[in-house]
């Protein structure tokens, strides 16, 4: 019943593979000024992104050694600035889900109102006919003790019976799929999201099928859907033409950030929640 949700947070630097006269590129260190510039972007990524949502759990994992070297293309027309994917992982909690089991499963065992009241008060007349029992022993009457005990033995008959009729229902429930259905009642149909930011792209992905997103502080947010499980919400930052692309300045040192995707791939509601609270400021400073 309680599985683990495996929870991944990764940031990770990708490089395309560029060529200069037919060559490979050959990564060179990163001089001081690149390094900051990279510090700078992730400290900000780090920043900016939302904590996580109740019952949710977020989580950063930095590959070590990340944004230490820059691809080394001279005057190539493949040459472009170094980019980087900042990426963060949101995941429903194990607790919480859980939780929601053990809450069903509760509930499966309880039964009716009417059950759970006979229960309850099958539970009180046996308590008060032991207590009886103890004082006709304490005064040596044999016929009383008979008698009282014959009635705790109808009492547990008749709390034993329910008890079976709750046990089969419960297993009828189990079998037949309904304690699966009320276990997932108040889980989300999507248990992860996956908040993407990329620093220096040439070309943003947005499909003509793609809905505009009302977000503060960004001028252009697109969502698409994807699965039955959600879709795609892209939001745009720094220069880009109609066709989605930017005109990157193609320079040896890169020190600052030209633009920003950030893409949240999740269900519409959570990846909607997450982007109206990122700090687009702390973003848009980079650039």
């Amino acid at each position: 019943m309680q599985k683990k949700i495996l929870m991944v947070l990764l940031f990770v630097t990708t490089v395309s593979p560029v060529f200069a006269d037919g060559g490979d590129c050959i990564n060179r260190p990163a001089n001081q000024q690149e390094l900051a510039a990279f510090q700078s972007a992730y400290s900000a990524a780090k920043a900016s992104v939302p904590s996580a949502p109740k019952d949710w759990v977020m989580k950063d994992e930095t590959e070590a050694g990340l944004g230490t070297t820059v691809p080394k293309c001279p005057k190539s027309s493949n040459d472009t600035p170094i980019y980087y994917w900042l990426k963060f992982t949101y995941a429903y909690s194990t607790e919480a889900s859980d939780r929601a089991d053990q809450n069903a499963v509760s509930d499966a065992m309880k039964g009716t109102p009417e059950q759970q009241a006979k229960l309850a008060e099958l539970d009180r007349k046996i308590d008060a006919l032991e207590n009886a029992k103890k004082e006709a022993r304490k005064n040596s009457d044999a016929d009383e003790k008979k008698r009282i005990k014959e009635e705790v033995s109808a009492a547990k008959k008749e709390r034993n019976k329910i008890k079976t009729e709750l046990n089969d229902a419960y297993v009828q429930r189990a079998m037949s799929g309904q304690l699966s259905q009320d276990m997932d009642k108040t889980k989300p149909d999507r248990k992860d999201a996956e908040l993407i930011i990329k620093v220096n792209e040439n070309h943003a992905s947005i499909p003509v099928r793609d809905q505009p997103v009302s977000i503060a502080g960004a001028s252009q947010a697109y969502w698409c859907k994807g699965d039955n499980n959600g879709g795609r919400l892209v939001i745009l930052l720094g220069a880009w033409d109609k066709n989605f692309k930017s005109d990157l300045a193609r320079t040896s040192v890169v020190t600052k950030a030209q633009n920003m995707i950030i893409e949240i791939n999740a269900d519409q509601q959570m990846a909607e929640t997450l982007a109206r609270h990122i700090k687009l400021d702390l973003l848009k400073k980079q650039l």
